[in-house]
């Protein structure tokens, strides 16, 4: 079976990881850097009082696909769905993180005569620190490296957008509920 045809199980699959009935849930609204652009988006994790949980990240980067033309646009939006591992260590939770998701590129020319998207399987796998301050309120720091699995362009124009990777960094604050 293709690997693009397996996200969406692998995406339910991933949000039915079992966690304690304690659960914590954490917001986390973040803002970071990816191939040197700003990039922000949020993640959503469900994260017991063991070591495993799951998240649902959306990130989002204008301007990814870095080019001269001033008139044209483009970006990078990501949407995964990820195991998550964390030690609880009081105040402080160190965690690696992995899953897989979608990677939708778009890339339009001046008056968006020429518009190319295109929807690929990506992976990600990185870690970072919860830091709390109290029960409900502390920040985040994370690291990924995230993958598009896609063999690259085929269609009229043949535009190449599969098949990169790149790291992203990001802090953000975190509400706990």
């Amino acid at each position: 079976m293709p690997l693009h045809r397996l996200a969406p199980l692998v995406l339910v699959l991933s949000l039915l990881v079992p966690v304690s009935a304690s659960a914590d849930g954490l917001f986390s609204p973040y803002i970071g850097s990816a191939m040197s652009q700003t990039t922000w988006g949020f993640s959503l994790a469900g994260m017991g009082r063991e070591l495993v949980g799951f998240e649902f990240d959306l990130g989002y980067t204008p301007d990814f696909f870095v080019n001269e033309e001033p008139e044209s646009d483009n970006n990078l939006l990501t949407l995964m769905g990820s195991v998550i591992i964390g030690a609880p260590a009081g105040p402080v939770r160190p965690y690696v993180v992995g899953g897989m998701g979608l990677m939708r590129s778009r890339i339009a020319g001046p008056s968006d005569l020429i518009e190319f998207s295109r929807n690929d399987l990506g992976i990600n796998l990185g870690g970072g620190l919860y830091g709390f301050f109290g029960e409900t309120f502390g920040i985040r720091g994370d690291v990924r490296y995230l993958r598009s699995l896609s063999d690259g362009g085929e269609g009229i124009l043949d535009f190449d957008l599969g098949d990169f990777s790149f790291w992203r960094t990001s802090v953000g604050v975190v509400f706990r509920f």
